[in-house]
């Protein structure tokens, strides 16, 4: 009896204890991957000044069946509500068409449920990191070709997956040498306007959006 409390608070206690950060997947893993981050406010961000620290945050790998070689992947960026219904569907509808999916979690890794009601909980700037630190995670992976990851968010996130295609933002908190092979964001807030935000990658940038949207419209 005293065994079995003794393994049973072992368990509480591993179950308890924080997950080492993932810094490479060379070894092909997939599902829940941790990973290092950190959480500029905006104004750190925006001046490239490094945070005290780190955060590490996690992200769902989803490689399609049957794939030869190495496939393209797509970083998804949820909203202010956190990873919604919708990723599922997104996860499924990519890899259906041999994309792999990568829906990283900004927020429950921080301890974080929501912003919507309060955007300073976390700044759009840290979300951008953590796409960036997604990109270079994934292009460790063996299965995945690292010059084909492209990004894709919705609402917060789609402002993650427009504003990381800024040449200025990517040198100061991207991976060097590496860059998003496309941007797509999905109804972005747009209605700000940043030191040299007309100088953006070179790669593709299609924005999706809805003049019925009252939430971020046009």
């Amino acid at each position: 009896m005293l065994r079995s409390g003794f393994s049973l608070v072992l368990l509480g206690l591993a179950a308890c204890a924080p997950v080492a950060p993932s810094g490479s997947l060379a070894d092909g893993r997939t599902g829940t991957i941790h990973f290092a981050t950190s959480s500029p406010t905006s104004v750190e961000f925006a001046r490239g000044q490094r945070p005290e620290g780190t955060a590490t945050i996690s992200g769902e790998l989803t490689l399609p069946r049957g794939r030869s070689g190495p496939v393209p992947a797509v970083v998804l960026i949820h909203g202010s509500s956190g990873v919604g219904r919708n990723m599922p569907l997104w996860v499924g509808e990519l890899t259906s068409i041999g994309v792999a999916a990568f829906v990283v979690d900004s927020f429950g890794g921080r301890g974080i449920r929501e912003t919507a009601t309060d955007q300073s909980r976390l700044s759009s700037g840290a979300m951008i990191v953590d796409a960036y630190r997604a990109l270079e995670l994934l292009a460790t992976h063996p299965a995945i070709d690292r010059e084909r990851i492209a990004v894709m968010g919705f609402s917060k996130g789609g402002f993650v997956a427009l504003y990381s295609s800024l040449d200025r933002f990517q040198r100061m908190w991207g991976p060097a040498g590496l860059r998003f092979a496309a941007h797509l964001p999905f109804y972005p807030s747009c209605n700000i306007q940043l030191y040299e935000d007309d100088k953006v990658t070179p790669r593709p940038i299609r924005i999706f959006h809805g003049e019925a949207d009252n939430w971020t419209p046009i």
